[in-house]
């Protein structure tokens, strides 16, 4: 049939299809554009396509992509034999190209529609792409799972590696330490033991492990051992397991010793277990036992020697103090606070440099004890003397002290018959100064006595002899009267000193004190007028003293003396003499003389009466000495006050009236 059909086409004279467009050429070249511009079109898309499905190996239904490729690639060529026929009248083989199409477009068409549903089952780009995120993440979270678990097996290995390290360590420490370690079940059977505890019960290792704990205890234990463990599954104890306490045990020849021991628990996948760290305190007992044994003694012997102990912590500061230590101090033990710091506060102010000095150079290792003797602050305020003994026993490695102890003891009665002793020897040493000048004044006395004597012989011999001689010269006559007067006033010191010192009385009369001041200020007169002081002498109505008239004469003249020497020194200050006498009390008289010179130092203030102590620089310290020994031998007094050094000095001296009164009337 071909071959007729193409026959036929050959025999046949078509016209090309530019006829049907009358050659118009506007028309012919749109055509000729439009199909070749269609058929370029057509024949690049199967390329793309083509493209796209070799590129795209994993592409599901990619024979669609092909079959597609080639329905365009043959719609192309339609157009280009569109083009072809309008200067060919091949109609034949437009036809055939057609026919070619047309049965590549009905393949496709019946294989799209089949394959359609199955297509639209094929995910989106959306959803593609949700589910591209889920992937991504699921592969995130696989990655993560993956990395936690090499870090987990990375952690487990190294667990592992410390816990082996653990175990070495652990069975090293068991092997190696000085307590013995045991642990049991609930079941009291021994699971693990180490060396310390096996020597300690005098077995092996091997011979203890599995036995039941019981075997290591004596018979009383090991029953309340027993019993404890029921209670504790019953709940009917305490499970507070972790504090020490002390238990008899049992060696392997029966031998029981004290033994110390903590217990702890734990919980495994076995059950409840209980580790014991046990210690033989044999050692330990017998030495406590022995300390306190000798602790005994030592308060013994101290209650028999009356000490107190103190035990110092240098480093702390704490200390232990026993009964008698706080009983010298008038305390008991609950009322002192056990510190050096309450020793130290207690320490007398004058006694502080001197202990401390000794405590630091002992400390400093410089003496081999620290011994002072102080005074320390009793309950009441008063003061206790102590003498204090004591070492220090414990240094560190720098010989830094650690540790001190020692004793006090009262000695308290010791310094009082100390002081005793030194006021008798005072006082002996005052009675030979005095017996001294009792012998140097009975001495002075003597020798005087004849000369003083033969002065006034002679100068009453002279007023005889010379009496025409005198009474023409009333100024010789005078000076010769002065100087009879002087030497009798002279020869009645000489006789009152010689009384004292044979201490018997001599003898008294009623003598008038104001008589007595002017006396003495016509004694001193040219003294006065020579060192320009001036002078304020008031006396006023008073009573007469019955007295040795000598002796109070010589009383009065002695502190007006001592005043004028006080205001020798240059000064830019007045120079006053004050002498006041008047009645103090019924029976009583006050004297007093007050200068403007260089006053009493405090030194001197307590024992300016004293023989031998002058605040002059020359002075040999008897004038005011006689002055007192005059007032108290009257029955009176006699006191000094001064404001101080430079500040002019106030004696003043008390004479009783009575005798005189009582006299008087005898009279």
């Amino acid at each position: 049939m071909f071959e007729n059909l193409l026959a036929w086409s050959t025999s046949q004279s078509y016209i090309p299809h530019g006829t049907c467009l009358i050659w118009n050429a506007p028309l012919i070249w749109l055509h000729v554009v439009s199909d070749a511009l269609t058929a370029a079109s057509y024949y690049s898309i199967p390329f793309a396509l083509g493209y796209f499905v070799h590129r795209r190996t994993d592409l599901a239904y990619r024979w669609v992509f092909i079959l597609f490729a080639v329905f365009i690639l043959a719609c192309g060529s339609t157009h280009l034999m569109d083009i072809w026929t309008l200067w060919h009248p091949d109609y034949l083989a437009q036809g055939f190209v057609k026919l070619a199409t047309a049965a590549i477009s009905t393949a496709t068409a019946a294989l799209l529609w089949p394959l359609l549903p199955k297509v639209l089952r094929l995910p989106s780009p959306s959803q593609l792409s949700h589910a591209n995120e889920r992937l991504l993440e699921e592969v995130r979270r696989h990655e993560q799972t993956v990395a936690n678990l090499r870090v987990e097996a990375a952690e487990r290995r190294m667990l592992e590696y410390k816990l082996r390290k653990s175990e070495a360590k652990l069975k090293a420490i068991l092997d190696t330490a000085a307590d013995g370690i045991v642990t049991i079940n609930e079941e009291s059977l021994i699971e693990t033991c180490n060396p310390a505890a096996a020597r300690m019960f005098g077995y092996q290792v091997e011979e203890i492990i599995g036995e039941k704990v019981d075997k290591l205890m004596p018979f009383p234990e090991a029953l309340r051992h027993d019993h404890y463990i029921a209670a504790y599954r019953d709940r009917s104890v305490s499970r507070d397991l972790g504090h020490d306490r002390v238990v008899s045990a049992t060696r392997r020849d029966g031998a029981s010793f004290p033994m110390e021991i903590a217990v702890g628990e734990f919980m495994d996948s076995d059950g409840k277990h209980f580790t014991a760290i046990m210690r033989d305190i044999s050692s330990r007992v017998a030495a406590e036992e022995a300390l306190r044994a000798s602790e005994e003694r030592l308060e013994l012997a101290l209650m028999g020697a009356d000490l107190g102990s103190w035990d110092w912590n240098c480093k702390s500061g704490d200390a232990v103090f026993n009964e008698r230590w706080a009983s010298m101090l008038g305390y008991s033990l609950a009322e002192l606070n056990p510190s050096y710091a309450s020793w130290a506060s207690r320490i007398h102010p004058e006694d502080q440099p001197r202990v401390m000095a000794a405590l630091k150079a002992h400390m400093e290792g410089k003496t081999d004890y620290f011994q002072a003797e102080l005074r320390l602050q009793t309950k009441s305020g008063g003061w206790c003397w102590v003498q204090s003994r004591g070492r220090v026993f414990e240094r560190d490695a720098q010989g830094n002290p650690l540790r001190a102890a020692g004793t006090h003891m009262d000695i308290s009665e010791r310094k009082e018959l100390e002081e005793q002793l030194l006021r008798q020897q005072a006082d002996l040493l005052h009675t030979q100064r005095l017996t001294t000048a009792g012998v140097l004044a009975a001495t002075m006395a003597h020798e005087l006595n004849q000369p003083l004597a033969a002065i006034t012989n002679y100068i009453g011999g002279a007023s005889l002899r010379y009496a025409d001689l005198l009474e023409s010269n009333p100024g010789l006559r005078q000076v010769m009267a002065e100087v009879q007067r002087l030497s009798q006033r002279a020869a009645e010191i000489i006789l009152g000193i010689r009384g004292l010192v044979r201490k018997h009385e001599t003898g008294r009369q009623w003598t008038d004190l104001g008589a007595l001041v002017q006396e003495v200020l016509s004694l001193v007169q040219s003294e006065l007028e020579k060192r320009r002081i001036e002078v304020s002498a008031d006396v006023g109505e008073i009573p007469l003293i019955f007295g040795q008239r000598v002796h109070l004469q010589q009383l009065l003249l002695n502190l007006v003396m001592n005043a004028i020497d006080a205001m020798e020194a240059p000064s830019d200050r007045q120079r006053l003499l004050g002498i006041k006498a008047w009645k103090s009390g019924p029976k009583e008289v006050t004297v007093t003389v007050r200068d403007t010179g260089m006053g009493i130092p405090p030194d001197l203030a307590q024992k300016i009466f004293e023989p031998f102590i002058s605040r002059k620089p020359h002075g040999i310290g008897l004038g005011l000495s006689i002055c007192r020994t005059i007032a108290e031998a009257h029955g009176g007094r006699i006191a000094a006050y001064s404001a101080g050094e430079g500040q002019g000095a106030c004696f003043t001296f008390n004479l009783p009236v009575d005798d005189g009164e009582k006299s008087h009337a005898n009279a």
